[in-house]
């Protein structure tokens, strides 16, 4: 067996200014492990939400990425690359601490702070009440978002709802501050200033009331799992699918290129390169349709961090037949997860006649079941 050949630092890093996905995950990602190891001893990162090691280790690579390397260019003769890296590790993760401990002592969060201050009954029966209109307006197909806001609203933690839907706490934290930050706190600033009037939000009630559905909506919508029994085509064998070819290089005009992103959008190397210099994905736009290609991040942190995105994905897909989807291996580049990791969120797609996967995707997903 041939032996590896030892990289000097100057090639290391000369690796991960090309996107070189075999150096990132050698040693970038082995040097920050070290790191997380090191700093979970010190302050038990794995107990706090947002901590775990790709959420800090891909936050970490985007800052290096966005300063083009110059901090481990700049760093000292004396002190080796790993040591250097190992240090900005450490400093990436002293500041998402330091913005932690802000967070936990303003605790500025809407519903947080109804429950801290004397608010008299009335009020929080109204705003929990308001939590149900939005669950069943904005989120009445993401029970996992409904769970996700009726319990933080009536007091669990972040952990409590992790261990109930299957989650880590990172991903309930991160999903539950997107969903406050984008559709609870502006929709209450326009209820309670007068924005949406008490006959608008009857008639969301009784539009979303189960006993009064509107002739578009189908009661077994709420159960996404009911739906894909009842609807699915039936299944395709292995032999028979068409794979996402290695290296595409053209498209035909209704072909989209899905691609591993960041939510940053900087599609700096791999297929988020191709994607941005042949099919039209936009830099600084890191989600969903642009041009020829679809962007999925892969970036946020685990892989529970991509599976929202990667549903999303497949309701596009089965909106759009008259499209064909070409999935690369999303997340198994720079991003540092295995095709064992990621394949499994492709589950839904495997039946989709119009949505290609990665070939190791499918043999991982067939072998599950």
């Amino acid at each position: 067996m041939p032996e590896t050949k030892t990289l000097t630092d100057d090639e290391i890093l000369q690796g991960l200014k090309n996107c070189d996905s075999n150096i990132t995950q050698n040693y970038f990602y082995k040097y920050c492990r070290l790191a997380y190891t090191i700093c979970d001893r010190r302050y038990s990162l794995h107990t706090k939400p947002e901590f775990d090691f790709y959420s800090i280790a891909h936050e970490y690579y985007l800052y290096l990425l966005q300063k083009n390397w110059q901090p481990l260019e700049q760093r000292r003769n004396d002190i080796s690359l790993e040591h250097w890296m190992m240090n900005g590790f450490r400093f990436t993760t002293l500041d998402l601490l330091k913005k932690y401990e802000r967070r936990e002592k303003v605790n500025l969060t809407l519903d947080e702070n109804i429950f801290e201050t004397p608010a008299d009954d009335d009020f929080v029966a109204d705003y929990r009440e308001v939590i149900e209109e939005i669950c069943l307006k904005f989120y009445k197909h993401d029970r996992k978002a409904q769970h996700i806001l009726y319990m933080k609203t009536n007091g669990f933690s972040g952990q409590e709802i992790a261990r109930e839907l299957g989650m880590t706490p990172s991903a309930v934290s991160q999903r539950y501050r997107k969903m406050m930050d984008e559709v609870v706190i502006p929709y209450c600033k326009d209820l309670y200033s007068g924005k949406i009037s008490a006959s608008e939000r009857l008639r969301g009630r009784v539009y979303f009331d189960t006993d009064n559905l509107s002739c578009d909506m189908d009661i077994a919508e709420c159960d996404h799992t009911k739906i894909y029994r009842e609807y699915m085509p039936e299944p395709i064998n292995l032999s028979d699918r068409r794979f996402t070819p290695d290296n595409i290089t053209s498209l035909a005009e209704n072909e989209i290129f899905v691609f591993g992103s960041n939510l940053l959008g900087l599609h700096a190397g791999g297929a988020a390169r191709v994607a941005h210099t042949q099919f039209g994905a936009e830099w600084g736009n890191g989600d969903g349709i642009m041009g020829q290609s679809y962007a999925i991040p892969t970036m946020q942190g685990g892989v529970e961090t991509i599976a929202p995105y990667v549903d999303k994905f497949i309701e596009y897909a089965k909106n759009h037949s008259e499209l064909t989807f070409y999935v690369t291996k999303i997340g198994c580049g720079i991003a540092g997860f295995s095709e064992e990791e990621i394949a499994p969120l492709f589950k839904n797609a495997i039946n989709l006649k119009n949505v290609c996967l990665p070939k190791e995707f499918c043999s991982v997903i067939l072998s599950e079941e």
